[in-house]
């Protein structure tokens, strides 16, 4: 056997040895990239703590009055950003009955500076322009970015507000600005129930607490303060006794989608009003409205959309507005079982729902077809919970079919519904 090599030997075969590795070499190699990768990880950590944890509801108030416009809407998207996962700023009732003054006083300041360039414009003066000035549009920007903080609060203090600017007529404003607050206004009041559910986590201590606040906070201010106090009173004791409310948001949406309203010629106000729908609940005459609004919605065909884009509109607010009669267990949903049926179907769906990828392939636009099949299931397991005695035998062979899906949530949500269905 040859003999081992010497250790001072530096070359076998005429190659070179390679000295091993120096600790300081080996703490280069690791150590140094991971404080790197820690140090930015503190830094993405130390901002959202920077956000989230440090401003109190008083210092979110101060900044949103600041005179600076960009303050303002920067911090409001902050509170955005803030808002859903703070529930105790979410419920602050000081916080919210302030964020809901802000709201309605930016709105009567920036509505005197509308109609002022709706005036210079329409003039044609050399002053007027198509486009906003620096300072208007920072005010729409900073109202854009508070509407969504209503919907985010756990108290319904915002609802009069959202459902006025839901509402809101097409005069005296840019139309595109009232058209785009009108959606946010929907998708606001949208995300409002989830929220509100939070009151439901709190001790009757705790609630008490709320109401306390909210009595106090009530006789403090303004005649307006005072009812949207006493709206939250009275929907959080209606809650205590198992009643559920809808605060009126029924009839504001039925009107958003009315033919003689002008609203209603938006078709993506449409569909985020049968997305609201789906969530909310009342007492018996407001969810028989909330009912009659969807069945409504369920015929739509898409109008007001681009000419290209009308079919697939019709079809996304369609199937939104029977999703959400499954799950309320409306009876109005026998007359639109077809539609559930087609829901159903993923490889329609592939076909109904098509996308260019960046190269520019036509291919199916996957969120969205499993988006509208999981509607489905759920609409069925919610129906069949609501009304057990409902036969929704015929839809067994979809759903079996769904089991073998290539898409691993669709059969996970598909066995969850066939194991529903089965429970009587």
């Amino acid at each position: 056997m040859p003999s081992e090599a010497p250790a001072n030997q530096e070359s076998v075969k005429g190659l070179p040895l390679v000295a091993p590795p120096s600790g300081k070499f080996l703490v280069q190699l690791f150590l140094v990239p991971g404080l790197i990768v820690a140090v930015a990880l503190a830094v993405v950590w130390g901002f959202g703590w920077l956000v989230g944890g440090t401003y109190s509801a008083e210092q979110f108030l101060k900044d949103l009055r600041n005179p600076n416009t960009q303050v303002r809407w920067r911090r409001a998207n902050d509170l955005a950003q803030v808002l859903p996962r703070e529930k105790s700023l979410a419920a602050n009732p000081k916080f919210a009955l302030d964020l809901a003054e802000l709201v309605r006083e930016s709105l009567r300041d920036n509505a005197q500076n509308e109609r002022a360039w709706a005036e210079r414009s329409a003039g044609g003066s050399k002053s007027g322009s198509d486009k906003p000035d620096k300072i208007l549009q920072e005010e729409r920007d900073f109202i854009q970015y508070l509407i969504p903080c209503l919907g985010y609060l756990a108290l319904p203090t915002g609802v009069p507000v959202l459902q006025e600017l839901a509402l809101a007529p097409d005069q005296g404003g840019d139309p595109e600005n009232v058209m785009l607050r009108r959606r946010l206004a929907a998708l606001a009041l949208a995300n409002l129930p989830q929220n509100l559910k939070y009151l439901d986590s709190l001790s009757a201590d705790e609630q008490q607490t709320l109401l306390n606040a909210l009595e106090a906070e009530g006789v403090r201010g303004s005649s307006e303060r005072r009812m949207l106090a006493e709206l939250s009173m009275d929907y959080i004791r209606a809650r205590q006794a198992g009643e559920l409310r809808a605060l009126g948001v029924d009839q504001t949406l039925a009107e958003c989608v009315k033919a003689s309203n002008p609203a209603s010629r938006d078709p993506i106000l449409r569909e985020r009003v049968a997305f609201a729908l789906n969530l909310w609940e009342g007492n018996q005459e407001e969810n028989r409205r909330m009912e009659e609004t969807l069945l409504q919605l369920s015929y739509d065909d898409g109008h007001g959309a681009a000419a290209e884009e009308v079919p697939v509109r019709g079809m996304e607010i369609r199937h939104k507005a029977v999703e959400g009669l499954a799950r309320k267990g409306s009876g109005l949903v026998s007359k639109r079982l077809g539609i559930l049926e087609e829901m159903l179907d993923e490889d329609r769906q592939r076909q109904n729902f098509r996308m260019q990828s960046k190269t520019g392939r036509e291919m199916a636009d996957e969120a969205l077809v499993a988006s509208t099949v999981r509607g489905a299931l759920r609409g069925l397991s919610e129906l069949h919970r609501k009304k057990p005695d409902f036969d929704l035998s015929s839809f067994s062979s979809a759903i079996e079919k769904l089991l073998h899906s290539s898409n691993p949530d669709l059969r996970a949500e598909a066995e969850r519904t066939q194991i529903a269905l089965n429970q009587k």
